[in-house]
């Protein structure tokens, strides 16, 4: 069995997700391979560096849109990708003009693909404030960026992939997606090695790290901290500040930043 894990970079959630799970199935006796966007031959690279532009030409003039993908420029990495010859082609992030919608359909091996965001199954956008992606953009006007990019997705993947999403919400949103209702979905955490990250004694944890013996704790997770409003670090605070007001003494945790500035 052999498997070919492809994502855009080792950086951020997806890139380590992605290295997590590669290792964890070569230490089970699989043959797992990763390949970056660094590795494949820049095909068409002046057709790509233009859709680059115009994606950011976007995000300036709707600041609401912090990220979005088009996939829309063939890269033609899809060859590179079948001649390593792979069982299963197993996708992750491959955003940031790494492959197009078409290079996906083109791969011959069958493909799983985990969920990073929500882009595989909307529009343009990785993270949708609304469900038109449950209408598949249907009351949009016609020549909408987002019913475009979904129009061209439906009819490309003609062939149904097996998705996985690291969350049940994630999954959830897949199976009321009006591209992926009828595909296969299942809700598999990410990979963890187990070895380092397992249960202990809590009085054992909180000495390891300095925390108090006694007392509440709250941890909070995510990359980027207090930088992304999507990760929630308003909510934890907010409700920091009533527990405070009612008189309660509780430590926040925050883990995820290389930086000690989410606090």
């Amino acid at each position: 069995m052999s498997v070919l894990h492809v994502t855009h970079s080792l950086s951020g959630g997806a890139g380590i997700a992605a290295q997590r799970l590669c290792q964890a199935q070569r230490s089970n006796g699989i043959e797992a391979r990763l390949v970056l966007d660094a590795d494949l031959p820049n095909k068409r690279g002046l057709a790509r560096l233009v859709q680059k532009e115009w994606s950011r030409s976007l995000r300036r003039r709707d600041p609401r849109t912090e990220l979005l993908s088009l996939g829309l420029v063939d890269t033609g990495r899809f060859e590179a990708l079948n001649s390593k010859a792979a069982a299963v082609l197993h996708l992750h992030w491959i955003n940031n003009d790494m492959l197009s919608i078409r290079d996906v359909s083109a791969v011959r091996a069958p493909v799983v693909w985990t969920l990073h965001d929500m882009w595989p199954f909307s529009g343009a956008c990785h993270y949708s404030e609304n469900n038109d992606w449950k209408t598949g953009y249907a009351n949009r006007e016609i020549g909408d960026l987002d019913q475009h990019i979904w129009r061209r997705k439906s009819a490309t993947w003609q062939t149904p992939m097996q998705i996985v999403a690291p969350s049940r919400w994630l999954a959830e949103c897949a199976r009321n997606s009006a591209l992926m209702r009828d595909w296969p979905i299942d809700c598999i955490p990410n990979a963890i090695n187990t070895d380092q990250w397992c249960p202990m004694p809590k009085s054992q944890a909180r000495a390891a790290l300095g925390l108090p013996a006694k007392g509440a704790i709250i941890a909070f997770g995510a990359m980027g901290g207090d930088s992304d409003p999507r990760k929630g670090f308003s909510a934890l605070s907010g409700a920091l500040s009533q527990l405070e007001l009612q008189g309660h003494n509780v430590m926040a945790l925050v883990f995820g930043s290389d930086q000690a500035n989410a606090a």
